[in-house]
């Protein structure tokens, strides 16, 4: 079962691995690794890594005086060594959790909709257009009466 996510004849999805690793081979030194699931996991996890320190410092680097730490949350966090490896990636940058800062780190979907539900409310906006690609600021969700 081949396919291009690892460079043999085919190109459908085969798979539950099936990755575009001919591009994120720079990232993770190299082709699909064969062996246990443990060696796939752990090539995930170091993209992950990877992906995430880049993108941090790609922002970091314009304001490369004021930033000085990474925030994390959501069930990542409990992945030691990604965020060993965040850490070794950032080194110039603390890397912590929400917990750190008295927020569950499980509860960022929660604590996301009930901001999204605040806005609402107060009639404000729930987009960023130059993050998300919106034409516009759009006020977000709707009012059920009597639920």
């Amino acid at each position: 079962m081949g396919g291009e996510a690892d460079g043999r004849a085919g190109g459908r999805a085969d798979g539950r691995w099936n990755l575009p690793w001919k591009r994120i081979s720079p990232y993770v030194g190299g082709p699909l690794p064969e062996g246990p699931m443990r060696y796939l996991i752990a090539t995930a996890t170091e993209l992950t890594a990877q992906s995430i320190a880049s993108a941090i410092s790609s922002h970091t680097k314009t304001l490369a005086s004021t930033t000085r730490e990474v925030i994390a949350s959501g069930g990542g966090v409990h992945n030691r060594w990604l965020m060993r490896r965040l850490r070794e990636l950032l080194p110039a940058l603390d890397v912590v959790t929400t917990a750190d800062h008295g927020i569950d780190p499980d509860a960022k979907e929660a604590i996301a909709f009930a901001v999204l539900a605040h806005e609402f409310v107060s009639g404000r906006p729930g987009n960023l257009p130059s993050a998300t690609g919106a034409r516009r600021a759009a006020l977000l969700g709707r009012e059920t009466p009597g639920v």
